[in-house]
């Protein structure tokens, strides 16, 4: 692969770099302007009367004719050209899945196997079944009980408008910030509100002792299918804020943060209207609801990794380089790294391939809330 962006269809239905796709566009839309020309010349020649004036009015029916036959080759040129970029998308695509099923399977169950004998934990699906969802879950049990955890608040001083772009909605993610939840809402002209949440990624690598709800241990039960304390922590902000079940929400989130907004996003408790997740596990949790949902990765960045094969989705993926120096895993995984590729995303030809997240009117002063486990 290049070091361009290269853009995953819904449930993998196609892999191209975004400049296939978007050669593959101009090339439907030149056919379409040729078919067109095309028309136009069979009029002129079915009419059997002298051409308009102009330039055909120097042109013989016989001269029209034979133009006409070829710009109708050259517009089957164009379609077979468009097919064929489509085709080589459609089986990147189909290699992509076989290399799925031929090396990120067996790796995801080999991980777990070692983990579970480090873990001495026990898992009771046939190992065949096992990846790092699996693995989680016999550490952290579906059913556990999460901590309790409360919040605070504190407003913006100034007012903003709604984000817009990608590289906006991803520089709105808290970073290196003590309040890990950003949520603004928006009154709209009907006077519903319409509402964009922000969540940070892991702030703590601790497991099972630290106060800090974004830590390694939520992450874990996220993965695993639990109720994380972080998860829980971002409804409660979304509740102290004003938000209610049904309410129109778009969540982006970077990291841990990117997780929590897809299991949100798909929890069916919000009417989600958008969904945007960069350097995000999301492997087991896959969209499937019906809204604009894309997931950006780093092909060098292990963290997405973590989630394991990623399953069937509804979602656009937007993957490429970080940039970062070989080896440099915190790089790679980095808001400021994804802020870049977003900021690439914004200016790439093949942008209307992923599709555009809502943007809700009017202006709103920031809410942001810090977490802590009781």
């Amino acid at each position: 692969m290049s070091d361009g962006l290269w853009i995953t269809g819904p449930d993998h239905h196609f892999v191209a770099e975004d400049h296939v796709l978007a050669l593959a566009d101009f090339v439907k839309e030149l056919a379409l302007q040729i078919d067109h020309s095309a028309g136009v010349l069979r009029h002129v020649e079915s009419q059997n009367i002298e051409p308009p004036e102009g330039f055909l009015s120097t042109w013989s029916f016989h001269e029209v004719a034979r133009i006409r036959f070829r710009v109708e080759r050259l517009r089957e040129e164009a379609q077979r050209l468009h097919l064929a970029l489509w085709d080589y998308a459609r089986a990147t695509a189909d290699q992509e899945r076989a290399r799925i099923e031929t090396f990120d399977v067996p790796r995801d169950r080999l991980i777990a196997l070692m983990l579970v004998t480090l873990a001495r934990s026990d898992v009771p699906s046939g190992f065949e079944s096992w990846g790092f969802s699996e693995v989680a879950q016999a550490i952290i049990p579906a059913t556990s009980v999460f901590d309790s955890v409360s919040v605070s608040a504190t407003r913006g001083v100034t007012s903003v408008h709604p984000a817009g772009s990608f590289v906006e909605r991803v520089g709105r993610i808290p970073h290196d910030s003590p309040y890990p939840i950003r949520i603004e809402r928006f009154v709209q002209p009907d006077g519903s509100y319409s509402t964009d949440v922000y969540i940070a990624g892991t702030r703590d690598l601790g497991v099972g002792y630290t106060r800090e709800p974004f830590d390694m241990e939520s992450n874990i039960a996220l993965i695993a299918g639990a109720t994380a304390t972080s998860f829980v922590a971002v409804e409660a902000a979304m509740k102290a804020s004003g938000v209610r079940p049904g309410d129109k929400v778009t969540f982006v989130g970077h990291s841990q943060g990117g997780l929590i907004a897809a299991r949100l996003a798909e929890s069916g408790r919000y009417s989600t209207t958008g969904l945007l997740t960069v350097g995000a596990p999301l492997g087991g949790t896959p969209v499937r609801g019906d809204y604009p949902a894309v997931a950006i990765t780093h092909r060098d960045d292990v963290v997405p990794e973590l989630g394991g094969h990623a399953e069937p989705s509804r979602a656009v993926g937007v993957s490429t380089l970080s940039g970062a120096a070989l080896g440099d895993v915190g790089g790679a995984h980095s808001l400021d790294a994804y802020t870049e590729t977003a900021e690439a995303l914004d200016s790439s030809p093949a942008k209307g391939r992923v599709g555009e997240l809502p943007t809700p009117t009017g202006t709103t002063r920031p809410t942001f809330f810090q977490a802590q486990r009781n």
